[in-house]
């Protein structure tokens, strides 16, 4: 099961696990650098609380704030009022997305927000998202109609001129004679020639 179908199925089913904490938003989408808050609110009073994560890559949990065991963490901030504590988590990263989910300890049991938090960290704006990839599908257009033409181009001029141009015949007279042998061979075939026209005509020495 991928990271995404595991956090889908844990959302689902934990909607219905305590309807006496609440927690809102229910899905935060923003690019990295901002600033995300989740308010979480308990009906009951409780003796602790805790903010804890779930990794959407790694699956793994972690708690982020714990009201008993407080230790330093710049990257979240917790204001807490009689029944409302309000996270604010700053400068998120990709690292940080994933369900985040409060706990609050009473003197019965503990308790969990209904529905956690889902946060999606872009690395760049949705509109910057879009533009590249009308990009990517702008160059592979433009990748498609150049190799077409590049294929077809110089096969339709190769055809073009086979169907103007007839084969011209080549002179084979020569064919297989030595250099040497080419002289000898235009003498015969001049003597040829006049032996044929004294054939058609009067020989001289017959007058």
């Amino acid at each position: 099961m991928s990271p995404h179908s595991f956090l889908s199925f844990l959302l689902s089913a934990w909607c219905t696990v305590d309807s006496e904490c609440r927690q809102h938003p229910r899905f935060i989408a923003t690019k990295r650098g901002s600033t995300v808050q989740i308010y979480c609110s308990c009906e009951t009073s409780y003796l602790s609380l805790a903010f804890h994560h779930i990794s959407q890559f790694r699956g793994t949990k972690s708690i982020l704030y714990d009201l008993t065991n407080s230790k330093p963490n710049f990257h979240v901030t917790v204001s807490i009022s009689n029944t409302t504590a309000i996270f604010t988590i700053t400068n998120v990263q990709k690292k940080d997305s994933g369900l985040y989910y409060c706990s609050f300890t009473t003197r019965e049991k503990e308790h969990r927000t209904t529905c956690p938090t889902e946060l999606k960290v872009f690395v760049k704006s949705l509109k910057s998202l879009k533009t590249r990839n009308t990009m990517k599908d702008a160059i592979i257009m433009i990748q498609t109609v150049l190799i077409v033409l590049f294929v077809s181009v110089p096969a339709l001029m190769i055809l073009d001129k086979n169907t103007r141009s007839d084969p011209i015949e080549e002179d084979h007279t020569y064919e297989g004679l030595e250099i040497e042998q080419a002289p000898m061979y235009e003498d015969i075939v001049t003597l040829r020639t006049t032996e044929s026209k004294w054939t058609a005509a009067e020989h001289p020495c017959l007058e």
